[in-house]
């Protein structure tokens, strides 16, 4: 595992705990509905945490989230958690294991379990300043639960969930520690951003713009709210998981952090299994 030398363990551990934060209270906001409609399932395992949507195929919500810290992570681990899947008939998930527990065993056991390595994520963080300016013919506007189902179908469409997830996404809206952005084009809503607040830090998270209204600055400007609005609040340093940059694969959203100021602490694999 790669990660910046001028960040410590434990601010490695405080990262992931902000986002495992952030995904934890999302869950706690499924209504008995979203849990029936998506066979939602989330547990604690050690620091890390066991998360499935089974009724739908994304690897954002099928997935294990930083596995180690307090536990070795072994053949039984392994096992434990192909058997949750396998019951749940999640027939792709991720596991992702924490930055510091990567070694050439661990992939070696992965390999025997029918896992690959998929991708990477690059975890990026932000000591706050002040806020930086951002050029933008949109206007930004944190919202409320007025808007909370368009927010929800702007993200569902940007990433390519299936609509059954809004229902779910839009209840964190207007929740305590959440902070939910538009970007507008006059009174159409057309991009989205939020963030979490845990301890000291805020995660980033929701990013999407629809397709029409890319390159009009949209991201910079919500990025450039965000940052702001979690200086205010008291948050010291910002969070934030995008999709590795590469020359075959471009990530606007790296690229869209880096350019206002965030940096790389680490690389995190991701090893899918796929049983269909």
């Amino acid at each position: 595992m790669q990660y910046c030398q001028d960040i410590t363990l434990s601010e490695i551990q405080q990262f992931e705990e902000c986002e495992i934060a952030a995904w934890t209270d999302l869950f706690k906001t499924a209504s008995k509905e979203d849990i029936g409609a998506l066979r939602l399932e989330f547990h604690k395992i050690g620091h890390g945490v066991f998360s499935a949507a089974a009724n739908v195929d994304v690897l954002a919500f099928n997935r294990t989230l930083v596995l180690g810290f307090d536990l070795t992570i072994d053949e039984d681990l392994i096992d434990m958690i192909i058997d949750r899947f396998s019951r749940l008939h999640v027939n792709r998930f991720f596991i992702q294991a924490d930055p510091v527990s990567q070694s050439k065993r661990l992939v070696e056991i992965l390999s025997s379990r029918g896992f690959g390595h998929y991708n990477n994520w690059v975890r990026l963080y932000l000591d706050i300043a002040e806020a930086p300016a951002a050029k933008s013919d949109l206007h930004i506007e944190q919202i409320t639960s007025r808007h909370a189902g368009a927010f929800a179908d702007i993200v569902s469409i940007g990433f390519g969930w299936p609509t059954v997830i809004n229902s779910w996404v839009q209840k964190s809206v207007g929740r305590a520690n959440w902070r939910h952005y538009m970007a507008f084009d006059g009174e159409k809503p057309v991009a989205t951003g939020a963030l979490y607040m845990h301890n000291e830090l805020a995660w980033f998270s929701f990013a999407s713009t629809l397709s029409d209204y890319r390159g009009r600055g949209a991201q910079g400007a919500l990025i450039a709210k965000r940052i702001g609005d979690a200086s205010k609040l008291g948050c010291k340093r910002i969070v934030v998981e995008t999709a590795q940059d590469k020359p075959d694969k471009p990530s606007p959203s790296n690229r869209n952090m880096l350019r206002f100021g965030f940096r790389a602490a680490y690389v995190r694999p991701n090893y899918i299994r796929v049983t269909n």
